[in-house]
């Protein structure tokens, strides 16, 4: 029995992995493109009526908007595959039009995918009729059943947990305890490094960032980054601490830094962790706290340094960066 739920919550945490997986690029899309006009209209694109300031505000928003749709179909797919895509589908229409965003689109997501999957398993058609089986009759059967699932369940519960939760962040901020709340965040982000403690936070985060919370963007941009760009460093001024090619890759750890991509990190973590753990866990919780104390912004939580280009202020959060 333990083994089989040890099973079971490794599936679904797989399934959400690829939701999430497929959700980034829709929403670093959608936020650049949305942010992008702002550069020659001095921040006026939402405003603007016409043009293609306007054009690029409006199909980036939309895009942007997109997220929970992909989110919620490929969790499910996650599970089930093709055929779960269209029950997916429908967890997005909640996901967006309701109020339960993130934790409906996972939730639902996956109830989505195992709906799917013992659907296909315990349907029977006559030989006949089995082409139709995954194109016709599972998504019409599946999509009821989501429906219903989310209208009257995982929707409204989800709405509540999702409010409350970012009323316990608005609570913290009141208090003054923000920058305490983002270095936490950093120091998952930072440490993280896309593995299970960067994932485990980031659902917390998403509920800030889906209520247009541009701090904690600016905070899960910079705390991600940050562990590259210190690398780098380290690398270039204290080169006999590292090895030949580990000097040689200098070049992907400034890249991995631009880009937000940490592949060209894990390397140089895994050969030192009693060095690298601590400083990388203080390099994010430190550009966490100076972001909320500074209190700069961003349009995407994801992007590197094109996402940087676009915050509320450049100088300070490359105070951030650089801190």
């Amino acid at each position: 029995m333990k083994d089989k739920l040890k099973s079971l919550g490794k599936e679904m945490y797989g399934a959400m992995m690829t939701g999430i997986s497929y959700m980034i690029p829709v929403v670093v899309a959608g936020a650049i493109i949305m942010a992008l006009p702002n550069f020659w209209t001095g921040g006026g694109a939402a405003e603007a009526k016409e043009g293609l300031a306007y054009y690029m505000y409006t199909w980036g928003n939309t895009l942007f908007g997109m997220m929970y749709y992909v989110l919620a179909m490929f969790v499910a797919f996650g599970i089930a595959g093709r055929p779960a895509l269209i029950s997916g589908l429908v967890v997005g229409l909640f996901a967006v039009n309701g109020d339960s965003g993130f934790l409906g689109a996972v939730v639902g997501g996956i109830l989505a995918g195992y709906v799917t999957k013992y659907s296909i398993k315990w349907l029977k058609l006559p030989a006949m009729m089995a082409s139709a089986k995954t194109i016709l009759f599972i998504p019409i059967i599946t999509s009821l059943i989501m429906f219903i699932a989310m209208q009257f369940a995982i929707d409204p519960i989800c709405s509540y947990l999702m409010n409350l939760i970012y009323l316990f962040g608005v609570w913290v901020e009141s208090l003054g305890f923000k920058p305490l709340l983002l270095a936490t965040f950093g120091a998952c982000f930072c440490f993280g490094m896309g593995g299970p403690v960067c994932y485990g936070i980031f659902p917390l985060t998403l509920i800030y960032i889906n209520a247009g919370d541009g701090v904690v963007c600016a905070a899960t941009m910079v705390t991600a980054t940050s562990g590259y760009l210190g690398t780098a460093i380290a690398v270039l001024l204290f080169k006999k601490k590292f090895t030949k090619s580990e000097q040689s890759n200098v070049v992907g750890l400034f890249t991995g830094w631009i880009c937000q991509i940490t592949e060209f990190q894990i390397p140089y973590f895994m050969a030192d962790l009693k060095v690298f753990t601590p400083a990388y866990i203080l390099a994010g919780a430190v550009g966490g706290a100076l972001v909320g104390l500074l209190n700069v912004s961003t349009p995407a939580f994801h992007g590197g340094m094109f996402t940087a280009l676009m915050a509320s202020s450049i100088p300070k959060i490359a105070l951030c960066i650089l801190g």
